[in-house]
């Protein structure tokens, strides 16, 4: 279900490097508005960078979302993911 929302606020025709849908639905715990926040923050950073949307992009900002709500993304996890 997670990675069917992931998708769902994701647009192809956006320029893009890969992202790994199913790594962010499957180590991450954050609600619905958490991760339209998320995808919207990180297509707004790539926008301004004048570079394609990459995960780099997408993890800053679930690190910036999980300090709003009083929480931290483990290292490890993000530390953890192969690009």
């Amino acid at each position: 279900m997670w990675n069917r929302i992931w998708r769902s606020l994701f647009n192809d025709a956006l320029p893009h490097d890969k992202i790994n849908f199913e790594f962010l639905a499957d180590e991450f715990e954050l609600s619905g508005a958490a991760i339209k926040n998320i995808m919207l923050n990180a297509m707004i950073k790539a926008a301004s960078q004048k570079i394609p949307l990459n995960m780099n992009h997408i993890l800053s900002c679930m690190s910036e979302e999980y300090d709003k709500i009083g929480n931290y993304v483990l290292a490890q996890k993000v530390i953890g993911y192969k690009w």
